[in-house]
């Protein structure tokens, strides 16, 4: 509330217009209650206030409640943010609560980088898979100000505040055992000088420095590393400023280790499709490249396939699907003729959106280029004349498996029975409504029609023989992988089903099956590179 009072002050001259998020975790009785004061309170500062009630499916966990109801909350805010345009957020830790997060993480065994604590401006955590939640900030003005001088400020302007009684249970949370430790009468004098809140705070400025530093040293680096990002590959190279044989010795201090470390890890954030990046694989990753001559020219990290040529150059890509991957980026989702869907989130690298042009298309998949594929996509490309060959030449550059990791839309496959069987929600059509949709002509019909044409043909268009080497690829996959359709959806089907290469903005079949500039694509889209978080 002292928060809420402070930026009354600060909303009234420079007439801005706030929201307020009171969030109610259900995890007591009485709490929806107190939300409804709460927000009372905040309306009568001319205050937008929102109570965001934190649903628990399964109930209420009964362990890591504090971390589960960490990321519920940060989610419920981000969410809200995003439906009304609100790009910061104002959040009222206090230095007791930054005291706390320190002592826990040591507790914890974390390294420098998580002692820092909370910091006063950072990015929204926790949210990904929520557009736009990357532009979110979040500000901590009040960190630096103890509990006790908060309350005396509400106490002094007549501020009604509330505290959550369950935060006096020691043995409800860690950080509330924590809160004993440090803040009671009983203990905190107990406690060994270097583990008391002074000293405590003293730490989290030094590392706090330390790392501003850090960071902009490894920008310095990054900015002389040529770096170029190619999105439609989601391809990323530079050229490290440091000799092709160096060894972690090329290192005056420990301190320059840290720096190469920091830019290696911004470069990954880049392109990674891992929600985070683990500090033990990026040690990995400087191990590897400043090892002399034993360096290797290819390995994998953070999920992306490394390779670096003799003249230095570095080029990053996702690392090639196995089984599980590949299931996990293969994404049913319907589409209307009425409105764009909402953005999604592909393999953690690619924004996306999508509405359909035709009235029987209610369905779409979003999947990796399959060896199947090819076949298809070779047809297509030469059919698009020049534009056909700038894929083809971004395709071919990409070594081996990689091929594999580029974005395809596909039809959804027909319902089971049609073509001999499929997989996923059905395209919603029923029996009645077929005849009608023979009459809505382009609109309709000529998709139905391509159905129709799937069904009917087995090889009629002298594709006989790409038809076999594609069977190959099926069964043996790349490189001996195994890579098998086992979800029942007909191969005549897969053959013709393309609708498009997002990235490359490549639309491959339009309402009479194959792809015409002067004719409506079947689907549209609008994709962008994820920026790192």
């Amino acid at each position: 509330m002292a928060l809420a009072h402070l930026t009354k002050t600060l909303a009234s001259e420079e007439r801005m217009a706030v929201h307020c998020f009171i969030v109610d975790h259900g995890a007591r009785p009485g709490s929806a209650r107190e939300a409804a004061k709460v927000a009372a309170i905040l309306e009568s500062y001319r205050f937008h206030a929102h109570v965001l009630k934190l649903q628990w499916p399964e109930g209420l966990p009964s362990s890591a409640f504090e971390t589960k109801a960490r990321i519920a909350r940060y989610r419920a805010i981000a969410e809200k943010c995003v439906q009304h345009d609100i790009r910061h957020v104002l959040l009222g830790h206090h230095s007791d609560d930054l005291a706390e997060t320190v002592l826990m993480r040591m507790i914890q065994s974390s390294r420098a980088e998580g002692l820092r604590g909370m910091k006063k401006i950072s990015r929204i955590p926790e949210c990904q898979g929520i557009y736009g939640a990357e532009e979110i900030q979040l500000g901590r003005p009040l960190l630096a100000i103890s509990k006790i001088r908060l309350k005396r400020t509400c106490r002094e302007e007549s501020v009604q505040w509330f505290e959550d009684p369950t935060n006096n249970d020691p043995s409800f949370t860690l950080r509330n055992s924590i809160r004993t430790l440090l803040f009671s009468r009983s203990t905190r004098k107990s406690l060994p000088l270097a583990l008391q809140k002074p000293q405590l705070i003293s730490l989290v400025d030094r590392l706090t420095d330390t790392e501003r530093f850090t960071t902009l040293k490894a920008e310095k680096i990054i900015a002389a590393s040529s770096v170029s990002l190619e999105v439609r590959t989601g391809t990323l190279t530079f050229k490290l400023p440091v000799p092709n044989d160096a060894t972690l010795d090329y290192f005056q201090t420990s301190t320059d280790a840290r720096i190469m470390l920091k830019a290696l890890t911004l470069l990954t954030e880049k392109v990674t499709p891992n929600e985070k990046i683990n500090r033990r694989t990026m040690l990995g990753v400087l191990a590897k490249i400043f090892n002399g001559s034993k360096a290797p020219a290819m390995f994998s990290a953070g999920g992306l396939t490394w390779s670096r040529d003799p003249n230095g150059l570095f080029t990053l890509r996702r690392s090639p699907h196995f089984t599980r991957t590949r299931l996990a980026a293969t994404l049913d989702i319907p589409v209307s003729t009425k409105s764009w869907t909402k953005w999604i989130l592909w393999d953690g690298r690619y924004w996306i959106r999508l509405r359909s042009n035709v009235e029987s298309v209610e369905g779409v998949i979003i999947r990796p280029l399959a060896p199947i594929d090819m076949a298809q996509l070779r047809d297509r490309l030469e059919q698009l004349g020049w534009e056909g060959k700038v894929v083809v030449a971004h395709l071919k550059a990409l070594e081996g498996n990689h091929l594999w990791t580029v974005p395809v839309i596909a039809l959804r496959p027909p319902e089971r029975g049609e073509l001999g069987g499929a997989r996923g929600p059905a395209d919603g059509r029923r029996e009645g409504e077929r005849e009608d949709e023979k009459e809505d002509g382009e609109e309709g019909g000529m998709v139905e029609g391509y159905r129709e044409e799937v069904e009917r043909k087995d090889g009629e268009e002298g594709d006989k023989k790409e038809r076999n080497k594609d069977e190959k690829h099926e069964d043996v996959g790349p490189r001996g992988q195994g890579y098998r359709h086992s979800d029942g959806v007909d191969r005549r089907w897969r053959e013709r089903s393309l609708v498009g290469l997002p990235t490359f903005g490549t639309h491959l079949m339009n309402r009479v099956g194959m792809a015409r500039p002067e004719r409506k694509p079947v689907v549209d889209w609008e994709i962008s590179f994820r920026r790192p978080i």
